[in-house]
């Protein structure tokens, strides 16, 4: 539809846009959804130049919005004739202008003025200082009532011209305007804000400020007091383009600093009582903190914990690389930073085990990471039982080897010269199942010394994944025959690693969502290839796992307490699985709730040549 016979201006309000440096529209006001005939459906989100079928693809216009985002002007009209969509044929003025506001990328302002009638020479003089009149009101009215301070410094002098009523309250009853900045705020000159204002009024360079610390009074007679402020200074233009002042707009943050440091210094209250080392750092990962006990530990003094790399001498040479990348991980995932490794202690130069924990500490701002509090725990006894259980378990392993292979043969022995289906049969039969079962505890005891020493052998061969899924799964049936397994999904990709290694970790995962779902007879196994990897899952309705457990539950010889008795094992089957795992370069992870069940999954790379199915 046409409307080509009706100025814009006379319509509605001028229309006004606001743009994201890829010329993606953030906002629309109503006078440009009514003008234009568009939706804020169709608008929003929109790229300018694609509005309307493209209908808004106008050369000269595209022209000085790239030339005012690479030049980073801050103003610029531009008069252009154009055929709209929907109001036709139509000369309008661009008013271009750049919006800075602190912590947030730049935004352009266009706004949109009809000019056909003042073109065509029907409108006179007086229409066009009504409407320059109507806008000064309309910019008046918006400082007036904005709950943001704003102000206007005009001329070299930066005389204060236009103070809207919330930077006034800044400085109580002072009188501010019509004078100078150090005329009226004398306790600044110092402080360096006659230098700044001239730096932007003769570059045109916005100055922004976060957090500015100000020694400002609050009003006539009182002494300056530490303020601080968000703010920014950038230029304002002529009709000549040249700057004749610089607009100041901003928040006093005093109260929200001061909060922030009182919170500050009581964290560090409670990280100085704690009786082990602990450390906080910045949001890109620098350490700011180390307290008393980490000093004393390490012996470094305050300047060379905070500052280069000075904490990298206290960690064992063999975990710092591997520190390092995890670190580098965590600061961009946010993800908790978890790792033992070895500190030196300055006392007597040892390295001792610690277990070190870091957590990220959210802001306010949709979830932004602010800083990062880490306690390292002194587990160097705890290592030393563990080394001392594993040489144990090693060495009670080798010796029941022989004896037990002895038994398992004079039972095969006795099998073979009983006749079938009688009672002593089923006793031998019986008797055959739990030293198999033995033998596979040993099995894995003795691997568990492998892990740990590097030395469990892996044997390296391409094979259908899915056909050892089936057949897994098969056999688990025939052994739990009152459970239900049922397989999901399907692997097309032949997988290189080790088939045994790989069909122990399915067995284990089966066995553990059988003897923990002693109510629930279901289990779902899926598989699945995504990105490259393939993804099994083993799925119970069983007992599931309590939250502070579930960070615990691949270590070795791990045990939930309160089913320890419950039921039986070493807590050295997951350990082993995600031992497997990380060798074949994936990972493994759970997902549990107390009386829901639980979702084991491992993802391995997948090997890319396709099986015949």
């Amino acid at each position: 539809m046409q409307r080509s016979d009706k100025n814009v201006t006379t319509t509605l309000h001028e229309p006004l846009l606001a743009l994201d440096k890829e010329f993606n529209i953030q906002m629309a006001n109503r006078a440009f959804y009514k003008i234009f005939e568009i939706t804020e459906e169709e608008t929003l989100g929109e790229n300018l130049f694609e509005l309307q079928g493209g209908h808004w693809d106008i050369a000269g216009l595209r022209k000085e919005l790239q030339k005012i985002r690479k030049e980073k002007g801050l103003m610029t009209e531009v008069e252009i004739e154009h055929t709209f969509s929907t109001i036709g044929c139509h000369d309008i003025c661009f008013n271009i202008q750049m919006l800075y506001k602190e912590g947030a990328e730049p935004l352009i302002l266009l706004a949109l003025r009809d000019i056909t009638e003042r073109k065509k020479g029907q409108q006179g003089h007086q229409e066009a200082k009504d409407k320059m009149e109507e806008n000064a009101e309309m910019i008046q009215t918006l400082y007036l009532n904005s709950p943001a301070f704003m102000c206007t410094y005009m001329g070299p002098e930066h005389i204060y011209d236009l103070v809207n009523p919330a930077y006034q309250k800044l400085f109580g009853k002072r009188k501010i305007k019509d004078k100078t900045s150090l005329e009226a705020l004398p306790e600044l000159e110092e402080q360096g804000i006659n230098k700044m204002l001239d730096k932007v009024y003769e570059t045109g360079e916005p100055f922004i400020a976060n957090q500015a610390q100000v020694w400002a009074a609050y009003d006539e007679g009182l002494s300056p007091a530490e303020r601080y402020f968000n703010f920014s200074c950038q230029p304002m233009y002529g009709e000549d383009k040249k700057i004749i002042g610089v607009l100041g707009f901003g928040y006093e943050v005093t109260n929200e600093v001061i909060a922030k440091k009182r919170e500050e210094a009581n964290l560090r209250l409670i990280l100085e009582s704690i009786p082990q080392i602990t450390i906080t750092a910045n949001a890109e990962g620098k350490i700011i903190f180390f307290n008393k006990y980490a000093l004393d530990y390490s012996g470094l003094n305050g300047e060379e914990a905070t500052t280069g790399k000075g904490w990298e001498k206290i960690i064992h040479p063999e975990e710092l690389q591997s520190v390092v990348a995890l670190a580098e991980a965590c600061l961009i995932t946010g993800k908790d930073f978890y790792k033992e490794l070895r500190l030196k202690r300055k006392r007597d130069g040892k390295y001792r085990w610690h277990l070190l924990r870091a957590t990220s500490i959210k802001d306010g701002n949709g979830g932004v990471i602010a800083s990062w509090v880490g306690v390292a725990t002194d587990i160097q006894e705890q290592k030393i039982k563990e080394e001392k259980k594993d040489e144990f378990m090693n060495i009670a392993s080798h010796e029941m080897k022989t004896p037990l292979a002895s038994i398992k043969g004079y039972l095969q022995l006795l099998e073979m010269t009983l006749d079938k289906d009688t009672d002593s049969t089923l006793y031998v039969n019986k008797a055959l199942v739990s030293v198999n079962r033995l033998n596979n505890l040993i099995t894995e005891l003795l691997e568990v010394g492998k892990s740990q020493n590097g030395k469990l052998n892996y044997e390296i061969t391409t094979f259908d994944f899915n056909k050892m899924l089936v057949e897994t799964i098969n056999d688990e049936r025939k052994t739990s025959s009152d459970y239900t397994i049922i397989k999901k999904g399907s692997i097309t990709s032949e997988i290189k690693g080790d088939h045994d290694r790989l069909q122990q970790v399915i067995i284990n995962l089966l066995s553990n969502a059988i003897k923990y779902s002693p109510n629930e007879k279901k289990i779902v196994v899926t598989a699945k290839e995504k990105n490259g990897e393939l993804i099994i899952s083993v799925k119970d309705n069983g007992i599931g796992i309590s939250k502070e457990n579930l960070e615990h539950i691949f270590k070795r010889y791990f045990r939930v307490e309160d089913q320890a008795m419950r039921f039986q094992g070493m807590g050295i089957g997951l350990y082993l699985s995600n031992e497997i795992i990380k060798r074949h370069k994936g990972k493994m992870w759970v997902e549990s709730e107390i009386g829901k069940g639980s979702t084991f999954y491992f993802s391995i790379p997948a090997g890319g040549r396709k099986s015949d199915k």
